[in-house]
């Protein structure tokens, strides 16, 4: 069976799982259940195997003893649900309460469970086997054995054959539209390299790519046991982050001390485990925090010299990564007081691998040093076996490439200069030693290793020491970076197999082979092993790595090295131009790679923007001399630009498929003046001109190449389009060739299809898109371009100098995504990006503008409305700062247009203008759930520039703010900045000069529309639009949207008693409108429309969560107690028989409060933590239950002050114990409503703690919470703290990272009508008196320090121990509020 079929076979009857088949959510992602769900319907083919199978399962049941006892058959009956019962074994007696206790312990239930999945299992396999359903011979003989390990193995029976190439169908469109929902295609998905731009810049995956690990993640979280089959697919390749994140931690935790890893326990008593040895280790060392250890400094200098001299960290340096690695080292020698420098090199792919974005997790140094214990300890390969590998490599090398190998030899022996005294000889030799025990190694030379003073300088110079260090240090210290993550996603794929390292270091060594044959002594081959490897191209190493572990021989691996195609060695262009060189066949294809003979693509250059700098002659020379080289410089002293020619022609090895010609003028853009002095003449002159042909786009749509003979390995023989600048000279006959260019246009693309009968794979040609910047050689073109020579080769003579260049644009013209110039219609939002940069080569330029020539206001699109907008109407007006009452235009979005991002067709005209009008858009729509006329947002855009005297004549990106500026009050541009931006929301306008034609809107993705800082998304508001993306009505247009509302509306006014009438599509726009109406839909009385709730803008989403952040609890009775808030997830009835996810959402989450503001009151404790990250289950009637609890203990400090103190217990105890002063009160916050986090800050009356909490048990069912407390403080089950405490905590939506992105959080202080409201103010207020929390310290040091209170440093060190103590203390004794009911 293929991969499709993967959730099936492990589970041939949903049925059997007694589940609803519509609610069967295994992978928890929508693309991947929808196409499971979809395999599942009535007359699919797999209805017919599972009759099958269930019919053959029930004979094998009935005539099994496991039927025969009635504990077994209970259970049996319960694992297979009650629909399949009820369908299949009707006549049986079906008695579940058997399996309940008194009757049976939970123990042995748990037992028979596990045996009688057993049992089912092998009864399930041994009916496919008799209908040939499992790959296999039917008798279920030897065969099956070997066959069932590939599931794609072919199936004999023709049922099966139909159902896997259903499933393949079914499960093939799924991916696509996943795909295209995220702006993908299915091609891009196997072709695409370019790097995902909501990703660390250190991957080159694309987003494609990204997006199917995640898929991959999802089904080996369902299905571990398929870890092994997608190792083996995906070997030799890079894995993206997603997948790449999940799989190394997988390999980590398998690999612990444990005898098997199978359950995600074993992870949490690892991660506890951990945890406490770092925590005994802070006291051992008495240090406070773990990530400043004894050795810090050592550490952190270390740290600085490896990103200083390590070319793949070099990028690093001065990031949140060296910091982190610092800390992370810190923490593991706290944990187990290990540390070396080579570690450094270690943590680096793993800081990769698990990236912290932005740096702001405080717990990510622990989580690093977690899981580079877990690679010191039981991954990464000892240092004997490191050895053993290179001495195995070299032996290879040996067999492989004598040559090579013997030169090798010769270099180690020639000009020795090392010191013995500077290495660690003796560890070199037992490291030998011990590697020659194994098994696996080699055991040449081993008479080398007799006489270890006579042999120390050889050892150090033998070649496999500094494979040694390769493998040592992870291949860090040598490889660049992508280099890097390829090699250790291979060894992480194999388990770290050692035959994978020994292939790297085999690969790399023969990749230098041209490198290793120039060195002739030792210092040179040091050299090429320690600075060279940085140089090799990562798909060559793939290349290589691949073909030796496909057996091939090493003898073939130096061809793969694509630099020996390279005549040149690439230089800087001299100033003021440093262009970037273009990337030349970056995945050259195998040796074996043919490319399709076809008719290529259409290609197009578009967009030409020279910079021109001009060689000027020499005044005296012009008066002494008279020749025709000064005749011309003289014309090109007074340069024309309309005199200049831009041409384009295709060439392949050296033939001419097409030329085309720029037909406009050049228009100068910018001229300097007169320079002294150039890179190769200090005593010349040069002027810099930029002439740009910006309206001109050559294209070739009938390139046609024998393209069998496309061999892209070799440079020489690639398509290539020249471009020629010429100077037409006085007379209008002759042309002076300026300059040329060489643009490289296609690259090819893996077809993904099976090699044929001569093992040969084929590929095809696509246009290399995008903007090119590239340098201008002097002269005439030769006859044959090289695409080698990669910089021009200037002469003194030469018309042009250093610093030429043109900028121009590659395209593919019949790509539908380049926008037409005649017509407009709605772009696919799936396919565009959340957000892109304005370009300024593609956006309009601003220009002199006077008030009486007018101008266009084009009104494009409102991109990413939130969850609870439905419909919307844009209104604008153009309006001076001391009148804004000027009447609106109404724009109103295509009907086809998308729904979540409605898109326009909407101009205004204004004749005449003033310089400080301003544009003031408005944005209404229904609110989803409250069905109210509402404000959505609004914006002002600035129509002129004051400083520049110019229009704003462009493209802008304007973010939405909730709330409508004050009519009464003057308008500037920037009366909104203070309003809160709607998250994600923003709109898109156009400013140009008055036309005749309605001008189309470019698409998006053009980089056309300018934003500022302002309209940036957050990383917050991106996490928030690809919600949105992921909603079911994403794909909706807007006449979707009107006819569900039109629809609702029209039932809910008729209460049901008549059918509703479809509306007309000619009349949905007309009901927008009106339904929009203010005079029509807006109380009596109330003129202006208000804002949309923005914290609904976002529906809840499990994986994302919420944040609860506890702030303070006042006028709690707190004086002399260590008090923390203790929250508890209490979920509703629903949520509490929902299951875990495979993520771990959904569990019951538990924690408190742990870093106090010592500068406030025992009375009014109040904390600092950041934001509590939880997952529960969406549930309405779901709270969290917050307990506050307060200590009585004494810190006594160290009479030496040389460590934390001790802590103890009331009078003096040893042990600190609950009392019953330590029940401070308890309080409960809702957490969900109308499908969204109830988000704000709550101010909550805390009630009496008697430890009776049998009442908990009510609340999951209280339809409304607050009416449940005031009934239950009516009937007296629960009272108001005496003290009138209250407690002030907030409430955030997952999706916003940090509260700084947040909504405004609002204040709901409502729950304080359950009794007095004056009384809960009254006591906030009183309880601003008294001692601080910081005297639980400050009244145990001596009076000096006292009167300096907290700004005393040793106070701020007491403070340090005294926190990380109590914690402790507190952390124990919740052991015993457990006890008590808070499970």
């Amino acid at each position: 069976m293929d991969d499709t079929s993967a959730a099936n076979s492990g589970n041939w009857s949903h049925g059997l799982e007694g589940g609803e088949g519509a609610s069967f959510r295994p992978f928890g992602v929508h693309w991947l259940d929808s196409a499971l769900q979809e395999t599942l319907l009535p007359g699919t083919p797999w209805e017919q195997v599972e009759e099958k199978v269930s019919r053959g399962l029930i004979g094998k049941l009935r005539s099994s003893q496991e039927f025969k006892d009635m504990e077994k058959k209970q259970m049996i009956l319960q694992l297979l649900g009650a629909k399949f019962v009820e369908r299949y074994l009707k006549d049986e007696l079906y008695v579940p309460n058997i399996l309940e206790p008194p009757r049976i312990t939970l123990l042995k239930r748990q037992q028979l469970q596990r045996t009688m999945q057993k049992f089912l299992k092998d009864k399930l396999d041994d009916v496919a086997r008799f209908h040939d359903y499992l790959p296999g011979t039917p008798d279920g003989g030897g065969e099956s054995s070997q066959r069932g390990e590939d599931s794609r193995q072919q199936l004999h029976s023709v049922e099966m054959r139909v159902t896997q190439e259903h499933m393949t169908s079914v499960f093939q469109k799924g991916l696509n539209r996943h795909l295209a929902m995220n702006g993908f295609t299915a091609e891009q998905a196997r072709t695409d390299n370019i790097p995902d731009p909501s990703l660390p810049s250190m991957n080159c995956w694309s987003g494609a790519s990204n997006l199917l690990g995640h898929s991959l993640c999802a089904i080996l979280q369902r299905d571990p046991n398929r870890l092994s089959y997608i190792c083996k697919r995906l070997g030799g390749k890079q894995l993206p982050a997603s997948l790449r994140e999940f799989l190394w931690a997988e390999m980590l935790l398998r690999h612990n001390d444990s005898t098997v890893y199978t359950e995600k326990t074993t992870e949490k008593s690892l991660r506890k485990t951990f945890a406490k040895m770092v925590s005994k280790g802070k006291l051992e060392l008495k240090i406070s925090k773990a990530t400043e250890c004894p050795i810090s400094g050592l550490i952190k200098k270390a740290v600085q010299e490896k990103y200083d001299k390590t070319v793949c960290m070099q990028q690093y340096k001065g990031t949140s990564y060296t910091s982190q690695c610092s800390e992370a080292l810190n923490v593991l020698y706290t944990y187990n007081r290990s540390y070396e420098p080579y570690l450094v090199h270690w943590l680096f792919p793993l800081q990769i691998a698990f990236h912290d974005i932005g740096g702001e997790l405080e717990d990510h140094p622990y989580e690093l040093a977690f899981y580079l214990n877990l690679l010191q300890s039981n991954t990464f390969p000892h240092w004997p076996e490191i050895y053993a590998i290179a001495e195995q490599a070299m032996a290879r090398l040996q067999s492989g490439d004598m040559e090579l190998y013997q030169h090798l030899q010769t270099c180690s022996t020639t000009n020795v200069k090392v010191d013995p005294k500077e290495f660690m000889v003796q560890l070199l030799e037992d490291e030998r030693k011990k590697a020659a025990s194994l098994s696996w190694a080699t055991q040449q030379n081993s008479s080398s290793t007799d006489g270890l003073a006579d042999n120390s300088k050889s050892l150090l110079a033998n070649p496999v020491v500094f494979l040694r260090k390769w493998v040592g240090e992870g291949f860090v210290s040598v490889l660049d970076t992508q280099a890097v993550l390829l090699i250790w996603d291979q060894c992480f794929m194999s388990d770290w197999n050692r035959r994978v390292l020994e292939d790297v270091c085999l690969a790399l060594v023969l990749l230098l082979r041209r490198d290793f044959m120039e060195a002739t002594d030792y210092h040179q081959m040091r050299q090429v092993f320690l600075l060279t490897p940085c140089k090799l191209y990562t798909a060559d190493i793939q290349a290589a790595f691949k073909h030796l572990q496909g057996g091939g021989a090493a003898i073939e691996v130096p061809d793969l090295d694509s630099r020996r195609l390279e005549t040149n060695v690439p230089t800087t262009t001299p100033e003021p131009y440093n262009p970037v060189p273009i990337p030349i066949n970056t995945a050259p294809p195998q040796a074996d790679m043919m490319i399709k003979d076809q008719k290529l693509r259409p290609v197009g250059v578009t967009n030409f923007h020279l910079n021109l700098v001009i060689n000027q002659p020499d005044i005296r020379k012009m008066e002494d001399e008279d020749s025709p080289q000064l005749d011309v410089m003289d014309q090109l002293v007074n340069f024309q630009p309309e005199r200049l020619s831009v041409s384009v022609a295709v060439l392949h090895k050296g033939r001419s498929l097409g030329d085309r010609k720029c037909e406009n003028n050049g228009v100068m853009v910018q001229a300097a003046s007169l320079e002294r002095g150039n890179p190769l003449n200090e005593d010349g002159y040069t002027k810099t001109y930029q002439v740009s042909f910006s309206s001109d786009s050559l294209t070739f749509d009938d390139v046609i190449l024998q393209a069998s003979s496309y061999d892209l390995k070799f440079k020489e023989n690639q398509a290539v389009a020249l471009i020629t600048v010429t100077y037409r000279l006085l007379g209008g006959h002759e042309y002076l060739s300026l300059g040329w260019a060489k643009l490289p246009l296609y690259e090819y693309q893996d077809d993904n299809a099976p090699p044929d009968s001569n093992g040969t794979y084929c590929a095809s040609l696509r246009v290399q898109l995008g903007k090119k910047t590239l340098p201008l050689f002097p002269g005439e073109a030769p006859q044959m371009i090289s695409l080698s020579i990669a910089d021009p080769d200037y002469e003194v003579d030469d018309h042009l100098q250093p610093g030429s260049y043109v900028t121009t644009t590659c395209i593919d013209p019949s790509d539908a995504g380049i926008p037409s110039e005649s017509t407009s219609s709605p772009q696919p939002q799936a396919e565009e990006p959340l957000w892109v940069p304005y370009d300024s080569d593609i956006g309009e330029r601003s220009t002199p503008w006077k008030p009486d020539q007018g101008f266009d206001l084009y009104i494009d699109q409102v991109r990413f409305l939130p969850d609870n907008a439905t419909i919307i109407k844009v209104t604008a007006r153009i309006v001076q700062p001391h009148d804004p009452k000027v009447a609106d235009v109404l724009a109103t979005p295509l009907l086809d247009s998308p729904a979540r991002c409605p898109q326009f067709e909407y101009r205004d005209t204004t004749e005449k203008a003033e310089e400080t009008n301003l544009v003031v858009l408005r944005v209404y729509t229904v609110d989803k759930v409250t069905k109210e006329l509402v404000a959505l947002g609004a914006a002002i855009l600035p129509l002129y520039d004051e400083e520049e005297h110019l229009l704003h004549m462009a493209g802008f990106q304007l973010p939405l703010r909730s709330g409508i500026p004050d009519e009464d009050i003057p308008l500037d541009k920037a009366a909104l900045d203070k309003l809160p931006i709607v998250p994600g929301t923003s709109i898109l306008v156009r400013v140009l000069p008055i036309s005749k034609i309605f001008i189309p809107a470019p698409n998006y993705a053009s980089g056309y529309y300018r934003n500022s800082y302002q309209s940036k998304p957050t990383e917050s508001h991106m996490t928030v639009m690809e919600h949105y993306k992921r909603q079911d009505n994403w794909v909706e247009t807007v006449q979707d949207t009107i006819e569900n509302m039109h629809m609702e509306e029209t039932q809910t006014s008729q209460d049901g008693e008549a059918e509703a009438t479809p509306l007309a599509r000619e009349a949905m726009t007309e009901w927008l409108i009106d339904r929009l109406q203010e005079d029509k839909h807006l109380p009596e009385g109330v003129t202006t429309p208000g804002d949309l709730d923005l914290t609904r803008c976002v529906n809840y989403d499990l994986s994302c969560g919420l944040y609860v952040f506890v702030r303070m609890t006042p006028g709690v009775k707190g004086t002399g107690l260590y008090t923390h808030a203790v929250c508890q997830v209490l979920p509703g009835r629903r949520a509490a028989d929902l299951d875990i996810t495979s993520e771990g959402y959904g569990v019951v989450d538990r924690f408190h409060t742990k870093q106090h503001k010592f500068n406030s009151l025992q009375t009014a404790p109040q904390w600092k933590d950041p934001p509590k990250h939880i997952h529960p289950h969406y549930d309405t009637q779901s709270v969290l239950f917050i307990r506050i609890i307060g200590l009585t203990l004494l810190y006594k400090p160290d009479p030496n002050q040389e460590g934390p103190g001790v802590i103890r217990g009331k009078h003096g105890k040893k042990r600190v114990q609950l009392g019953p002063e330590s029940y401070l009160g308890w309080t409960v916050l809702p957490m969900f409503d109308k499908g969204c986090v109830a988000q704000g800050t709550y101010i909550l009356p805390i009630f009496q703690d008697d430890t009776n909490l049998d009442f908990l048990e009510d609340i999951g069912r209280a339809d409304n919470l607050l009416t449940w407390l005031k009934s239950n403080i009516k009937k007296k089950v629960i009272k108001i703290n005496r003290q009138y405490a209250t407690a002030v905590v907030s409430v955030f939506d997952g999706h916003y990272h940090v509260k700084a992105e947040s909504v405004p959080l609002p204040k709901r202080d409502s729950f304080l009508d359950v009794d007095d409201f004056e009384k809960f103010a009254e006591s906030a207020q009183l309880g601003k008196e008294g001692p601080q929390i910081s005297q639980h310290i400050l009244r145990h040091l001596p009076k000096e320090v006292q009167d300096e209170e907290m700004d005393s440093v040793l106070y701020q060190q007491e403070e340090k121990y005294f926190e990380q103590l109590a914690l402790i203390v507190f952390d124990e004794v919740l052991e015993d509020v457990k006890e008590i009911g808070l499970k």
